[in-house]
């Protein structure tokens, strides 16, 4: 997600916001659907956290995610090679990024204040099996890099944002969160402007385990409160 917003004065045409998410958090599901329930008519992001921070700051968003997609490693290892930054510079995912047109980083001036990232869930959410061509150990490993990468190609292309970097406890290893913790403190510690955000007492309720719309508003207060700590972002 990027977030472009004020809580100052600015003018409305300079508040933009910008949310890069695992597709688990991008969209409320229903919280009284059978937990099988399609999530592609089930879903509505009108009512995610991404849409409760772009009301409080008055704010331009974007909402990028998609379902089972992570940072290095989709769900369960499906289809190893493909991954969530295969298809975020597209505009239309069916289509090439060099397609005329089809580069998103190139379209529309977009220029958020700052980029929320929230990828990991898929990558973690699972054990690496048996049959996939890397460790548990470099998975980590990889997730670090391609983090980092993902969060130097985010300041080029969007003139050097402010930062929010989301994560959860995953049952039972706990393996996202301290990456992201650290992953913060390094960028931090280079001169980024980034905050860190543990989603903390989340239900997950929603069909397919997906967070509820009361998920979806206490993960926007936990944000908001970190966002906070960046001081004023809103005017670059």
């Amino acid at each position: 997600m990027a977030l472009g917003a004020s809580v100052q004065t600015a003018p409305p045409n300079r508040i933009h916001r910008r949310l890069l998410d695992r597709g688990l958090r991008q969209s409320v599901r229903h919280p009284r659907l059978h937990r099988s329930a399609d999530r592609r008519t089930q879903s509505d992001a009108s009512q995610s956290f991404a849409a409760y921070l772009g009301k409080l700051y008055g704010a331009q968003i974007q909402n990028n995610g998609m379902s089972g997609m992570g940072m290095v490693r989709n769900w369960g290892g499906n289809m190893p090679q493909v991954d969530y930054r295969s298809y975020h510079p597209r505009l239309l995912q069916n289509l090439p990024e060099t397609a005329p047109g089809n580069n998103a980083g190139r379209r529309y001036g977009w220029r958020p204040q700052l980029v929320v990232i929230a990828l990991g869930v898929n990558d973690f959410g699972t054990d690496v099996g048996p049959d996939e061509k890397r460790s548990q150990q470099q998975l980590a490993d990889d997730y670090i890099r391609a983090y980092h990468g993902l969060i130097a190609q985010l300041k080029q292309r969007y003139g050097n944002p402010a930062f929010l970097l989301a994560a959860t406890y995953l049952w039972p290893a706990d393996r996202m969160r301290p990456l992201v913790s650290r992953i913060a403190d390094e960028e931090r510690r280079q001169g980024t402007t980034v905050a860190y955000v543990d989603w903390q007492n989340i239900e997950l309720t929603g069909c397919n385990w997906h967070p509820s719309l009361s998920d979806h508003a206490k993960m926007a207060t936990q944000m908001d409160a970190a966002i906070r700590t960046l001081g004023n972002v809103w005017d670059n």
